[in-house]
């Protein structure tokens, strides 16, 4: 029993870590994108558009 909690918990971090990491990237390119288009929108929509990945990602 233990070793299915503990299974089930890694994969819950695993998951979870694999979510931080897009949305870090998400930020990453967003600011980019807005630093170097000037355009606020599209860096927001680039944004947006990694938490609904890693959103599906984790939920997975």
């Amino acid at each position: 029993m233990k070793k299915q909690i503990k299974q089930s918990s890694t994969s819950l971090v695993k998951r979870e870590q694999k979510s931080e990491a897009i949305i870090m990237i998400g930020i990453f390119l967003g600011i980019n994108i807005w630093a170097f288009t000037g355009t606020f929108i599209w860096g927001l929509i680039v944004f947006v558009f990694s938490i609904f990945i890693a959103q599906f990602i984790f939920w997975k």
